[in-house]
């Protein structure tokens, strides 16, 4: 049947049945089929949520979203790269860390990424940037009064503008000012003492 068959491939990759999963897994493997990084990521977040289905077939949730996990790793690396991260925080695929740090690693240098595809990737580094200092920010004991962010100097903008924004003068109580650090690639969040 080939790429025409693309639809009825989907069809049986949602199947509950395992064989029937895999084989048009295999199918869409095997004519390169790329429904998008995107359909893939949102259709493995409603598997990872569906009790309806879990009822019915135990097994069912765990087959399926696994295929459209492996689909989303063999897409286009920039259009993969915001939906990988998102699942790398996901504690429930421990067991595909290294896959996905590998296939977060791969990238090519030679593909286009258009603005919009662009500005969705940096905003979802400047929420896990803010998620992560967050984190340092309430995790700090008193040993610690200097949180430093190296942002880089060119594409960490955005980053650097989110410190400011985020956690300026008055904004946050732990963090008593923002300095520049070295150089305009760096920034020093110093943190009050409590």
């Amino acid at each position: 049947m080939g790429a025409e068959g693309e639809e009825i491939y989907w069809k049986y990759l949602l199947d509950t049945r395992p064989c029937i999963s895999k084989a048009a897994y295999i199918c869409i493997r095997k004519n390169e089929i790329h429904p998008g990084a995107g359909l893939l990521y949102g259709e493995q977040e409603k598997w990872r949520g569906n009790d309806e289905t879990a009822g019915k077939c135990p097994y069912s949730i765990y087959h399926v979203r696994r295929y459209l996990i492996l689909l989303l790793m063999q897409e286009n690396s920039w259009d993969r790269l915001p939906y990988l991260i998102y699942l790398l925080k996901d504690d429930s695929l421990r067991e595909y860390r290294d896959k996905l740090l590998g296939a977060l690693s791969v990238r090519s240098l030679y593909a286009r990424v258009d603005r919009k595809q662009a500005a969705f990737i940096k905003q979802v580094l400047t929420e896990e940037a803010k998620k992560a200092i967050d984190m340092q920010i309430h995790a700090a004991e008193k040993s610690i009064y200097r949180i430093r962010v190296i942002h880089g100097y060119n594409g960490g903008t955005r980053i650097r503008s989110m410190l400011r924004e985020e956690y300026g003068y008055g904004r946050e109580p732990a963090v008593k000012r923002i300095e520049m650090g070295d150089n305009q690639g760096i920034t020093e969040l110093v943190l009050r003492e409590f």
